[in-house]
């Protein structure tokens, strides 16, 4: 079976270059993300690893303020969760 997929310039590009920080070609990359093809996951590379986090990163809003250091302790995660 054919399935064709139009996707803008900037979404192919992503979708690609995500597929090869995973290591895999872009069939298996998509088939394994809505679960038809489990795929065991191959080690990224401290490259990889760390252009992932800045893509993650971009997608965050510069404007939300910081967590407390409260909110990050033991205390304030698992607080009340006895």
């Amino acid at each position: 079976m054919a399935i064709t997929l139009e996707l803008p310039l900037e979404e192919e590009q992503s979708l690609r270059r995500r597929a090869e920080m995973a290591g895999q070609n872009v069939t298996d990359y998509l088939l394994n993300g809505v679960g038809l093809r489990v795929l065991s996951p191959t080690p990224l590379s401290e490259e990889q690893w760390e252009r992932l986090a800045n893509e993650a990163m971009d997608l965050v809003d510069p404007s939300l303020p910081p967590l407390s250091d409260y909110a990050v302790s033991r205390e304030g995660i698992y607080g009340g969760h006895d």
